[in-house]
């Protein structure tokens, strides 16, 4: 007899916990198809439920879902949802369907200034990179001694920084 009332109770644990989470589904469900959520249709307990059990999904991917929640909660305590208020809430017009707008269609706006800086980086390094195999292909006399010149000074600042780097040890 105990471990019946061990599973029953782990039953009606496992219901419990499941309620907020399908009165959040439900919330979020009418809200990304309608846009609004009609303040008589859920209960305030079910409303702060879903207001309770929001997910970083849920504020990344619908950012005005607290504000109707807080909005539908507002106007249930407003006594919206009593007699003939509750009629007109409840109108075509509150559930009406969000735009068909397509997410992947292009805007009128420019190119954003970090892409537009990596672009130009990425030419610049192109173009000295295309330089470099330039130089390396032909091989001109002034080459060979721009490229002895640049490894002459790379060897001394290299020691110089060497320097430094003991002196701060010490």
């Amino acid at each position: 007899m105990p471990m019946r009332r061990l599973r029953l109770s782990a039953a009606v644990l496992v219901v419990l916990l499941a309620l907020p989470a399908t009165a959040a589904a439900s919330v979020l469900s009418v809200y990304e198809n309608t846009g609004t959520i009609p303040s008589c249709e859920f209960s305030a307990a079910q409303l702060a439920h879903a207001l309770h059990g929001l997910g970083t999904y849920d504020l990344v991917y619908f950012q005005d879902f607290p504000n109707a929640i807080d909005a539908a909660l507002a106007a249930r305590a407003s006594g919206a949802c009593s007699g003939a208020r509750k009629v007109a809430n409840t109108s075509a017009a509150a559930r009406a369907p969000l735009p068909d707008i397509s997410v992947t269609a292009s805007t009128s706006g420019s190119i954003p200034l970090p892409m537009l800086l990596l672009g130009l980086i990425a030419a610049l390094c192109a173009v000295g990179a295309a330089g470099g195999w330039l130089l390396r292909r032909f091989d001109p006399a002034w080459a060979a001694s721009a490229r002895h010149s640049m490894s002459e000074a790379g060897y001394r600042v290299g020691g110089a920084w060497a320097g430094l780097t003991d002196r701060r040890r010490r």
